[in-house]
């Protein structure tokens, strides 16, 4: 996990990039998320039966043939947030497919927010 953040940030300097550059192994989709995602919604975006707690926490799973391949996953806790976040829609879900373009938006030298690149 160490070493995909540190990728993240790296690529804060970049206008844009795909998430396969960060990422060292095979995955179809990624499905970013945070409380209080709906579990039927969650499941349907990333096309698999989610079998971990995600209550009160907020993360991205890669997925690779139907198969979760990495987990980020954080919990959350308003006095110490997550470095690195997504930009999510209304219902706290994103997908991102291999060809998703995205960039980052870095606040404060600390925070990191993923953004897809056309929206």
């Amino acid at each position: 996990i160490k070493k995909y953040h540190i990728s993240i940030k790296a690529c804060a300097e970049k206008e844009s990039f795909y998430l396969t550059d960060v990422t060292d192994f095979d995955w179809d989709k990624a499905v970013a998320f945070e409380f209080p995602a709906d579990l039927k919604e969650f499941e349907e975006m990333a096309g698999i039966k989610i079998n971990f707690n995600y209550n009160l926490s907020e993360g991205i799973i890669f997925i690779n043939r139907g198969k979760i391949v990495f987990k980020d996953i954080i919990e959350k806790n308003p006095e110490v947030p997550s470095s690195i976040s997504y930009e999510l829609n209304n219902k706290h879900l994103s997908v991102f497919e291999k060809n998703t373009l995205v960039y980052v938006e870095k606040y404060d030298d600390v925070f990191y927010v993923v953004k897809k690149q056309n929206e």
